[in-house]
C-alpha cells in the first residue's frame, strides 16, 4: 500500500565513532515542513569504443548531494530551542581535536528502514516573511556523508511547555495533572465523595 507524507520526523544525534551511524538516541527537530532530495542521479562517463555499433557506453561515476541542504520548519520557540541546542552542540564537536559528528535520521511511519545523513548545522538566518503565511524558518545543513536506507532510529521528542521546550525520551507525552484517589469535590450544597462514602454537611 502507498505510504503519505503524514507523520515524518527528523531527528540528530552525536556520532559514539566517527563516520559511524548511531541508532539509538535520536533528538527530534520539531515542525519539519520540507526535506529536499539527497542524491539524485550519478555522474556518468562515456566509455564507448569502435566496436559499438548501436549504443553508447557509459560507467558510473559519484551522485552529487549538492554540498548544502535546506530544511524548512514552522518557525517556533520550540523549533528554535532545538536547533540552538543543536548547533552548540555540533560546533562544541566540531572543535574537538578528534571530532565524533552529527548524523541525521528521517523517520517515516509505515517504513522499518529510515534514512541517514551526517553533516554539520548552519546558524538560522531570517527566512522570507510573507503577508498570509504562516512563518517559516529554514535550517541549513552541510553534508559530509550520505549513508542512505537503514533500520529506523529511535528518537526523542521535544515538548512544549510554560518554561520553553525540553527533550523528552520516546516521544511520549506526560500528564501531570494529579489524581486523587476517586474522590470529587463540588461547590455549594456539594458532596464530598471518598472510597464509596458520601457525607453531607
Amino acid at each position: 500500500m502507498a505510504l503519505s507524507t503524514l507523520g515524518i520526523k527528523i531527528g540528530y544525534c552525536v556520532a559514539s565513532t566517527a563516520g559511524t551511524a548511531p541508532t539509538t538516541g535520536y533528538t527530534e527537530l520539531v515542525g519539519i515542513k520540507s526535506i529536499p532530495a539527497i542524491g539524485g542521479a550519478p555522474e556518468t562517463y562515456e566509455s564507448t569504443t569502435l566496436n559499438e555499433t548501436e549504443f553508447k557506453t557509459y560507467v558510473m561515476g559519484l551522485m552529487d548531494t549538492g554540498g548544502s541542504i535546506e530544511l524548512k520548519f514552522n518557525n517556533t520557540d520550540a523549533f528554535q530551542t532545538a536547533w540552538a541546542a543543536l548547533k552548540t552542540a555540533s560546533d562544541t564537536d566540531a572543535a574537538l581535536s578528534s571530532p565524533k559528528g552529527y548524523w541525521f535520521c528521517i523517520i517515516i511511519p509505515g517504513l522499518t528502514k529510515g534514512f541517514y545523513f551526517e553533516g554539520r548545522p548552519a546558524a538560522l538566518a531570517l527566512s522570507q516573511i510573507d503577508v498570509g503565511n504562516v512563518l517559516e524558518a529554514s535550517g541549513y545543513v552541510t553534508l559530509t556523508k550520505v549513508k542512505g536506507w537503514d533500520t529506523a532510529a529511535t528518537l526523542s521528542s521535544w515538548t512544549q511547555g510554560e518554561g520553553g521546550s525540553s527533550p523528552q525520551s520516546g516521544g511520549t507525552t506526560t500528564n501531570s495533572e494529579p489524581e486523587g484517589e476517586g474522590n470529587t469535590t463540588e461547590g455549594e450544597g456539594n458532596t464530598t465523595e471518598g472510597e464509596g462514602n458520601t457525607t453531607n454537611p
